[in-house]
């Protein structure tokens, strides 16, 4: 880390969280020669200077963002993360990187927020979705369907994707309803035993819809990957949180279009939204 003359080391440490630091590549490289057993790694509000970050020791990554254009420089365009034995993976916000999960085969619990300034434009190639086949738990939340740069870089990730055969819940920000719910089919369609899913509208988009005259259209062209119906034996709840007396019209469309595509439909309900808030908040939508 910077400013410290000679590298920390310890073959006990197991646990580290650090806050407002800074992250180079001097870092990563002495994580394991340092800390051998080290196995959970939380970096917060730090400034992430580094392209590869890997590990064959970090069981538990989390990885939230600093509020400080100076901590996101322009040559940093990529963050590679190649880790074998990792469990456990949080990112939350880290503007203006294109983000490639490399070996990441061993994550059971995935919890993902992409914000607006995320990808630098709509037509980077990006391994997120495709990266997390293993998975049991995946949560990817994006602010708006609307802005097209998200939705469009993670529809792309989306055909490189295997069967999830060990997903059993499923959280979704609004991102999934670009292409007729595209998204959304496309992963239940392969999470053959998945239990429980729950899809998140927050205010913003529902002022979106309101102000755009071509917003239904947007939201419900025909989806092609969902011209035939196909079952979800296992699954057993489905709950959307949203706005109810802004949102009632994409909440219908939401559920025509599971009730159009899934059959038997399982469970569903339409809740208030939770308040979706930064750090622990973050940890406990992954919960719910």
């Amino acid at each position: 880390m910077e400013g410290y003359p000679f590298p920390f080391t310890s073959v006990y440490l197991k646990i580290l969280g650090l806050s407002r630091c800074f992250i180079d590549d001097s870092f990563v490289q002495n994580l394991s020669s340092c800390c051998p057993v080290l196995d959970d790694l939380d970096l917060m509000d730090c400034a992430i200077h580094v392209t590869m970050f890997s590990s064959t020791t970090l069981k538990s990554l989390s990885i939230t963002s600093t509020q400080t254009d100076k901590d996101f420089p322009v040559e940093f365009q990529y963050l590679v993360i190649d880790m074998p034995n990792l469990v456990s993976l949080s990112l939350e916000e880290i503007p203006r990187r294109i983000i490639h999960l490399m070996d990441v085969s061993s994550v059971e619990t995935a919890s993902i927020y992409l914000f607006s300034l995320y990808f630098g434009h709509s037509q980077v190639q990006c391994s997120i979705l495709s990266a997390l086949s293993n998975a049991t738990s995946l949560t990817l939340v994006s602010p708006s369907v609307y802005e097209d740069v998200v939705p469009k870089v993670l529809r792309r990730d989306l055909p490189r994707c295997a069967t999830f055969s060990k997903l059993k819940r499923l959280h979704l920000g609004k991102w999934f309803l670009s292409g007729g719910c595209y998204p959304l089919i496309y992963l239940l369609r392969r999470s053959p035993n998945i239990e429980k899913l729950i899809l998140q509208l927050d205010r913003s988009g529902a002022y979106d819809y309101a102000r755009l005259a071509n917003a239904y259209a947007e939201i419900y062209p025909t989806c092609k990957e969902a011209a035939a119906t196909f079952g979800c034996g296992k699954l057993r709840k489905i709950r959307i949180y949203c706005h109810l007396q802004r949102d009632k019209r994409r909440a219908a469309i939401i559920m025509l279009a599971l009730s159009t595509h899934i059959s038997p439909l399982p469970s569903m309900k339409v809740k208030p939204p939770f308040q979706f808030s930064k750090g622990p908040g973050f940890g406990d939508l992954v919960n719910m």
